[in-house]
């Protein structure tokens, strides 16, 4: 792989700064000082005197966490009664009092010096999470874990976390008008500093006109019963989960499958498919597209009726228990531009301030995907349309297949309808699921007018969709005669053959076998 000079020049300018983030991450500096405070005093004897004091610590290093200090020895004539102070988390560069109060004993025959005073301290091990926004100052990250901690990229797109203790975080970037690839990335401090992240900002795609969320919002949503949702196969959505003991498993729980109103309990992971085991391409396609439509229908589930409470949530509150008003109480999923993670409270890229449970259009379809082992960017639609941008494991031997548009006719249930700013998966030929919203329309984002729910496909952003993806078996190598097989069909017809396996592909179906040669013939099957 060649690299221009220029990039070249980049990636040097990252690694000089991020080495110099790590080799600038220092450990705490603790000292107690003789600025002690009394706080009482008695007489225990003509020449002894009891005096209780609080001490002050001041931490010249980088933040400390659960800080203790012991006092070790003292000057003639002093004893120690209780010895030991707590100071809490203390910040870098803080001075701060201690908790709780020493006791000594001082006899007054002998002159008190508190500068004698010796003090060790211990602290709980600490980290930094430093990294890289490229050409992005003021971008917030903040890291989600252990604890909580935020903080601004400087005029060269730097951040460092400092302080953490050690456990798996969360590192996520944040800036109103901009979206981030990775949306966010996962690390483990354990016993070392975590540098060299980087996070490379992108302007989300996803839009509809005001006209569009007008007509869409006096819209009702057209919920279609399990049963009335027919697969590519000519079998109902219900039956075909049941038949194939296909679920969904977000967290530790699953859609129980015994009746026709199938009861959804759910935690607040992100959903994933348990798809049966087959060697049959046709098969594996026909799993993949119902258990694409189940999670869709999951996802969804909060705005169609009969509506459920999966994705409920409740407001926020301050430590006097008034709501956040930044952090409002919803039903069900909601739309947030740029938004690609609904299993946290996420800040739209656009000017709305509400941080809720949510994603855009191609968030949904991004985890719609991943819950079925498809990979696929997670933004936005110019990304998510070519159809070699979907990583389908090549043992399935599926692939994505780009349809033209007619008049929407040939729509079909599983489809990946792509419009020039939108996209979501064709439940039917006039229905589909995706999650609808707009820039900087911040009450009808989180009402139930927008997000991942049912939407009438005609009319909804022009006439129909531009473009279709449409999940195939890949076509097998022609029909062609191996070997020496003679005028006979493999396998019925030719004892030589070792194995054999079926393939399918544009209605047919073909016999490939290996021969004792050990070279492979593909054969039309006679069957």
């Amino acid at each position: 792989m060649r690299f221009s000079v220029a990039t070249l020049f980049l990636l040097l300018i990252i690694a000089v700064v991020l080495q110099n983030i790590a080799s600038a991450t220092a450990a705490a500096s603790l000292t107690i000082g003789s600025n002690y405070s009394l706080v009482s005093s008695k007489r225990i004897s003509s020449t002894v005197y009891e005096y209780v004091y609080r001490a002050q610590l001041t931490n010249s290093g980088a933040a400390a966490n659960n800080v203790a200090a012991t006092l070790t020895s003292t000057p003639q004539g002093v004893t120690i009664v209780d010895g030991a102070l707590s100071f809490g988390n203390v910040a870098a560069g803080a001075v701060v009092s201690s908790s709780d109060t020493f006791t000594v004993r001082h006899d007054r025959q002998y002159p008190f010096n508190a500068n004698a005073l010796a003090w060790s301290t211990t602290f709980d091990p600490t980290f930094a999470i430093s990294g890289y926004v490229t050409t992005a100052q003021g971008v917030t990250v903040t890291v989600y874990g252990p604890q909580t901690k935020s903080t601004v990229t400087d005029a060269g797109g730097v951040f460092s976390l400092e302080g953490l203790l050690p456990g798996q975080y969360t590192v996520s970037p944040m800036q109103p008008g901009s979206v981030f690839t990775p949306v966010r990335q996962t690390v483990t401090l354990i016993n070392q500093d975590i540098t060299g992240l980087v996070f490379v900002p992108q302007v989300p795609e996803e839009t509809l006109s005001d006209e569009d969320i007008e007509r869409i919002a006096a819209t009702p949503s057209i919920f279609i019963p399990e049963d009335q949702v027919i697969l590519p196969n000519g079998i109902s959505l219900r039956d075909y989960l049941l038949m194939r003991g296909i679920t969904i498993t977000p967290g530790n729980s699953a859609i129980a499958s015994a009746s026709t109103h199938r009861s959804i309990q759910l935690g607040r992971a992100i959903a994933q498919s348990t798809l049966p085991p087959t060697a049959d391409p046709q098969q594996k396609k026909n799993d993949v597209i119902a258990a694409m439509l189940a999670q869709a229908r999951l996802y969804a589930c909060g705005k169609d009726n009969p509506p459920c409470t999966t994705w409920d949530h409740d407001a926020e509150k301050d430590e006097q228990g008034n709501d956040l008003p930044n952090k409002p109480a919803q039903k069900g999923l909601t739309y947030v531009y740029g938004g690609k993670d609904h299993t946290v409270r996420t800040l739209p890229t656009d000017n709305c301030t509400e941080m809720t449970y949510g994603l855009d259009c191609s968030g949904f379809i991004h985890h719609v995907a991943k819950s079925v082992g498809i990979g696929v960017i997670e933004g936005g639609v110019s990304k998510q349309r070519p159809p070699e941008a979907w990583a389908i494991p090549s043992a399935w031997q599926l692939e994505m297949k780009s349809i033209t548009v007619t008049d929407g006719s040939n729509i079909e249930t599983g489809d990946i309808l792509v419009w020039p700013s939108h996209i979501g998966i064709a439940q039917r030929s006039d229905n589909f699921i995706s999650s609808a919203g707009a820039p900087n329309r911040c009450a009808t984002n989180i009402n139930g007018s927008s997000g991942p729910k049912s939407y009438q496909i005609k009319g909804f952003s022009g006439p129909n969709p531009t473009s279709i993806l449409r999940l195939v078996v890949k076509t097998p190598p022609p029909p062609a005669h191996g070997g020496t097989c003679g005028g006979g069909f493999c396998p019925l017809d030719y004892p030589f053959c070792s194995s054999f396996s079926r393939w399918w592909g544009d209605g047919s179906v073909y016999w490939m076998c290996l021969n004792s040669q050990k070279n492979f013939g593909v054969y039309p099957s006679p069957n």
